[in-house]
C-alpha cells in the first residue's frame, strides 16, 4: 500500500520539518519559493527552541516554567517539578 502525496503536500511537510527544526528563516523563504502561506511568528519559534535545547541540557525544571509561561493551559508532568524521579525517565 502506497501513500499517494502531492508536491503541494510535501511542500508543507518540509515547511513543518524546517519550523520544528528551529529554521524559522529557511522555512520562510522555502514557503515563498513554493507558494505556502509563511505568517510565522519568529518569536515563539526561538522560544520553543530554547525550552527544546533546555530540555535536551537537562534542565527540565526551566523547560517545565518556560512552557507553563508560554502556555499557562499547558500542563504535560503528572508530578511537581522537584520530585526524585528515576534515573531515564
Amino acid at each position: 500500500m502506497y501513500l499517494k502525496l502531492t508536491r503541494s503536500d510535501l511542500n508543507a511537510l518540509v515547511f513543518e520539518y524546517l519550523l520544528i527544526e528551529g529554521f524559522s528563516e529557511a522555512a520562510v523563504e522555502f514557503a515563498r519559493e513554493t507558494g505556502l502561506p509563511h505568517d510565522i511568528d519568529h518569536e515563539l519559534i526561538n522560544e520553543r527552541m530554547e525550552i527544546r535545547e533546555a530540555v535536551e541540557d537537562g534542565r527540565v525544571e526551566e523547560a517545565v516554567r518556560r512552557v507553563n509561561e508560554l502556555d499557562p493551559e499547558v500542563s504535560f508532568l503528572p508530578f511537581p517539578p522537584r520530585c526524585a524521579c528515576p534515573r531515564g525517565f
